[in-house]
């Protein structure tokens, strides 16, 4: 095997090497990534919880106000 052989060889397992933990951030950004969507839509749907549930308790309100007005 000639020394250009073995840099070759050397040089394509650095690179798959690289590629490798490439490959394995880009995994665990995806799931990070993912793991933040949830989290946003989590506090979202808590957000929007919250706003509806207000609504329905100030409806409640109004029509207590109106029935004890009748």
């Amino acid at each position: 095997m000639s020394r250009m052989q073995i840099i070759e060889i050397l040089q394509t397992s650095q690179a798959c090497e690289i590629t490798s933990d490439i490959v394995q951030r880009v995994q665990t950004e995806r799931k990070n990534l993912e793991k933040l969507k949830e989290s946003i839509q989590n506090l979202v749907d808590v957000d929007v919880f919250d706003k509806v549930y207000g609504a329905v308790q100030r409806l409640k309100k109004i029509e207590d106000n109106f029935d004890e007005g009748t």
